[in-house]
């Protein structure tokens, strides 16, 4: 928690995204908490990775990497003319791209998962009989 508290308080104050400050001090203590968190989560010590909204965001992952630019560049910045950097920019973009996930969980995702059991024990009977042969 104390690399995003860092990161969140240096981003403030530097004066473009990509400065000094962002890349050097606040981006590496993102990623040195976070590596942190998987560690202890790993080592057992720590059972953050089994709370419900981790697991949420989990699930909803791949599509919120698929669709947060659809959401973030044009929805957000073009059709509302929300400017880049403000909090109601990231909120917007936020929701709407794990609500555009969530959706797209439902509709897309979870159908093709139900399939998985049975596409997986076709082929292991297929592949199993052609050892035989």
């Amino acid at each position: 928690m104390l690399g995003v508290v860092v990161a969140i308080v240096l981003a403030r104050h530097e004066p473009t995204q990509n400065g000094p400050l962002v890349t050097v001090v606040a981006l590496p203590a993102i990623d040195w908490t976070c590596a942190g968190v998987v560690l202890a989560a790993a080592l057992g010590r720590w059972r953050v990775l089994e709370l419900g909204v981790l697991r949420t965001i989990g699930r909803y992952s791949y599509g919120m990497y698929v669709y947060h630019f659809f959401i973030e560049w044009p929805l957000a910045q073009r059709v509302l003319g929300l400017r880049q950097g403000t909090i109601v920019h990231a909120t917007v973009s936020v929701l709407g791209t794990i609500a555009v996930a969530a959706v797209s969980y439902h509709l897309f995702e979870a159908p093709f998962l139900k399939l998985k059991d049975r596409i997986g024990t076709q082929r292991a009977k297929v592949v199993a009989q052609a050892d035989l042969a």
